[in-house]
């Protein structure tokens, strides 16, 4: 894998169809052309030609990674007269409205559904931002080269994961898009929220799945994402006209049907209940075990939902504060901290029957390594565990997810409306009664003292013995083995 060093200042790039003027080509005064790529950098004396010859340099090194190390297909542009021309133009312009890829028209040279493409860049300075701001737009070009009628998830999931794995540390990942993701964990995971300002980098964070992926299953490299991008594309054309990109064919596969397709074993969901695991285990709860750049995301932990202690129990019939999406899951947490050997916790959810769940919990010890324990799940909405043997950990966390009623679309997610479930935590007894197999003797004479073994299983030192009868009274017991 290869890593650049850089900073960021906070990224407000716009993955963009076209806009109604699409059809004419941006200004420009001149151009470089590089000497290795197809690639044609124009710039206007606003910019002038000092930048380009630097996004020139930022392009050809872009292009280097990733289309000929993590694989993504190389695009193609079209000139102010229509004509297809293999290779990506990027044009620089200060007087731009933002920073975007820019989808141009249909390509008849293909028989998927991609599109001709450019890249306008806007911002300029500072260096490490308009670094960051090549990579991040080349990205949606080649995106775009492969199956230009994805939904915007799709869009941003992967292009902020291959702009994390280059820089894991980036100000924006950890500071905007991550934070954003996981303080509404319950949202689903391929849902927008553009004009919501409170959840506007939600989208861009989700593209932490798209590192798990590539963490669980990949080389952490970004050649796992290309293939997806690959797999989730169709046969058919497309139309580009103001801000919409429309295909004559379904968006099917999507590329949640990729992911599956490429993994080519687990089902999506059996993908998306460990994503939910290894969620938690991000920043100031980082294992070791799983995100390689996990601990560097501090601010991005988890939300939990609700936090309770042992003296907080019993909990019957609980509604939780959130209701997960589609794809969402919801995290709750009680600290263990007073439970004895005998004694356990119960855990149990009664959901909306007409909704897959799934309900794991984390035992968690003090370096944040943790045992997974997964609830038995019922066919009618429920779920139950039983916590025994919990001295050693600090704490439990409940995962409930919702996997949806099978009909779910990431063209069309439903990211209002959770689905709803109550719960009881109580604690328990866990002791196992002693079983008794014999007494010798069996029978003793009224009025004398006696002395009896008896024998079975499940005897501890300092149990207790009484008869049924108040006229027999134990005057001592002696623990043997």
């Amino acid at each position: 894998m290869i890593r650049r060093s850089m900073s960021t200042m906070l990224l407000l790039s716009i993955l963009a169809a076209s806009p109604a003027s699409a059809w004419a080509e941006p200004p420009w005064d001149g151009y470089l052309d590089s000497t290795i790529y197809p690639i044609r950098v124009h710039y206007t004396s606003g910019a002038g030609v000092s930048k380009a010859q630097q996004a020139l340099e930022l392009a050809e090194a872009s292009w280097q990674i990733q289309v000929e190390q993590m694989g993504f297909g190389a695009p193609t542009t079209e000139d102010a007269t229509g004509n297809r021309i293999p290779g990506l133009w990027i044009y620089l312009d200060p007087q731009a409205q933002y920073d975007h890829a820019e989808a141009i028209g249909d390509n008849p040279d293909t028989s998927w559904t991609d599109c001709t493409v450019r890249v306008v860049v806007a911002s300029l300075s500072p260096m490490s931002y308009f670094e960051l701001v090549v990579y991040h737009e080349m990205n949606h070009a080649l995106e775009m080269a492969s199956d230009c009628g994805e939904s915007a998830f799709a869009f941003e999931n992967t292009t902020n994961a291959i702009t994390t794995l280059l820089v894991p540390d980036d100000f924006f990942f950890t500071d905007y898009a991550l934070p954003a993701f996981q303080a509404s964990p319950h949202k689903g995971l391929d849902c927008t929220f553009f004009m919501d300002q409170s959840l506007r980098y939600y989208h861009y964070g989700a593209s932490l799945f798209q590192l798990f992926l590539e963490d669980r299953y990949g080389d952490y490299d970004g050649t796992l994402l290309s293939a997806i991008w690959q797999a989730a594309r169709q046969d058919g054309s497309v139309t580009v006209a103001g801000y919409g990109v429309t295909m004559d064919v379904p968006n099917s596969p999507n590329l949640l049907d990729a992911v599956v397709t490429v993994l080519d074993g687990p089902t999506f969901d059996e993908v998306f209940t460990e994503f939910a695991r290894w969620r938690y285990f991000v920043g100031m709860r980082d294992d070791g075990a799983h995100f390689t750049d996990g601990a560097l995301w501090t601010g991005g932990e988890v939300l939990v939902d609700s936090v309770w202690t042992m003296g907080d129990l019993p909990l019957l019939d609980q509604i939780p504060v959130s209701q997960p999406n589609e794809y969402g899951s919801l995290y709750m947490s009680l600290d263990l901290d007073g439970v004895d050997s005998e004694h356990g916790v119960r855990f149990a959810i009664t959901g909306d029957p007409t909704i897959n769940w799934n309900v794991d919990v984390l035992l968690t010890y003090a370096d944040h390594t943790a045992d997974l324990v997964p609830a038995t799940m019922g066919n009618d909405g429920t779920a139950e565990v039983l916590l025994e043997g919990l001295e050693g950990y600090e704490e439990a966390v409940f995962i409930i997810s919702n996997l949806g009623d099978g009909a779910h679309s990431s063209d069309s997610p439903d990211c209002s409306a959770g689905a709803s479930f109550s719960y009881d935590l109580e604690e328990v007894s866990t002791a196992v009664p002693p079983v008794i197999s014999s007494v010798d003797p069996s029978e003793v004479t009224i009025g004398a003292s006696h002395s009896l073994w008896i024998h079975g299983s499940g005897l501890a030192d300092g149990a207790r013995v009484t008869f049924g009868s108040p006229d027999i009274q134990v005057t001592d017991v002696t623990f043997v083995d």
